[in-house]
């Protein structure tokens, strides 16, 4: 199996809050702002190996995060737009 499939798998068993959380990081990498995810989620996205905690709250995206960084995206994307139609359905029915 090839390791970029590997990791496609790997995606498949976290969380939509932590996929949330690392496309999150990686859009205030790309634009130089300050990341603004929850400590807690940090820890665990350096668990998995998607960031790499360099002390005192600083963190680098991972070279498994830069690799698997539009497939974060795209199912980021996924999960909150999932959300936001069970959130309208619900207003309707109700």
């Amino acid at each position: 199996m090839s390791l970029r499939l590997e990791n496609m798998l790997k995606l498949n068993d976290i969380s939509p809050d932590l996929i949330i959380a690392a496309n999150r990081f990686n859009e205030t990498t790309e634009d130089g702002q300050e990341y603004d995810v929850l400590p807690q989620l940090m820890s665990e996205l350096a668990e998995i190996g998607l960031v790499e905690s360099k002390g005192s709250g600083i963190y680098f995206q991972t070279d498994l995060m830069m690799e698997m960084k539009v497939d974060i995206k795209i199912r980021s994307d996924k999960f909150i737009a999932e959300t936001i139609l069970t959130g309208i359905k619900n207003a309707i029915t109700n």
